[in-house]
């Protein structure tokens, strides 16, 4: 069984969208050889009541180069 789940590769998506809370969290965990980059930033709101949902969206996309583009 261990051997298949390592044989078996997980493909990311194209886009990661998250709150600006957890980018110094999805910063850590991507890495600094990540093929991701942060390609559009919404504005969320001035206050909100969950800690989590803070800061802006952030939406992270897969490099051209990595997806297989030009």
């Amino acid at each position: 069984m261990k051997r298949m789940l390592e044989e078996k590769a997980h493909q990311w998506p194209d886009r990661l969208v998250f709150f600006g809370a957890l980018e110094d969290t999805i910063k850590s965990y991507l890495g600094p050889q990540t093929e991701y980059e942060e390609c559009k930033r919404f504005f969320n709101s001035h206050v909100h009541d969950d800690s989590r949902r803070k800061g802006d969206v952030i939406v992270y996309c897969l490099r051209r180069s990595a997806a297989g583009g030009s």
